[in-house]
């Protein structure tokens, strides 16, 4: 993968195995198994320290998250974190999983618990105590409103209009 521009001329070398779009002057690419982040000049910004991050790579796929709000989670070692444009960890390592939100939320894992945490690691809904995807209800009055990843375990999702039983 490597990146043209308007004109269709290569800007940045055919030189990575996999590549995500720009994103706050930005791209996640992939050399040997590691993700790092490049410049729009094509410098490395940001080493290629990082496996991939997020629920999807148990499923074999190795991804990546572009920056948003000058922050983007990834994975080190077996741990997940979240950068800064900058490189430097802003929340440690030490999360099971994490996935992008909106609004400066993350949904987590941590010890086989769900939580929607924001970048000064408080959990703010503890959402689950198993290893499903987490749970509108007991999350429901804590979460903005947005676009969230959801995994099921094959089965259907529920949902309601409100976070009681009740509700249609």
């Amino acid at each position: 993968w490597g990146y043209i521009n308007n004109q269709l001329k290569l800007e940045i070398v055919l030189a990575y195995e996999k590549a995500l779009d720009f994103s706050e002057g930005y791209a996640a690419v992939s050399k040997a198994g590691k993700w790092g982040y490049i410049s729009k000049s094509g410098v490395t910004a940001i080493g290629f320290d990082f496996g991939s991050v997020g629920e999807l790579d148990v499923m074999g796929e190795n991804i990546a998250f572009s920056f948003r709000n000058s922050l983007a989670p990834v994975k080190k070692g077996d741990k997940y974190g979240i950068i800064s444009t900058s490189g430097e960890a802003v929340i440690n390592f030490v999360f099971d999983a994490i996935l992008q939100g909106e609004n400066g939320k993350y949904l987590a894992k941590r010890d086989g618990q769900w939580g929607v945490i924001t970048v000064d690691t408080q959990a703010i809904a503890n959402i689950s105590s198993s290893n499903a995807a987490p749970s509108a209800t007991n999350a429901a009055t804590n979460v903005s409103v947005g676009y969230y990843v959801v995994k099921t375990s094959g089965s259907h999702l529920n949902m309601r209009a409100e976070a009681n039983a009740e509700a249609t």
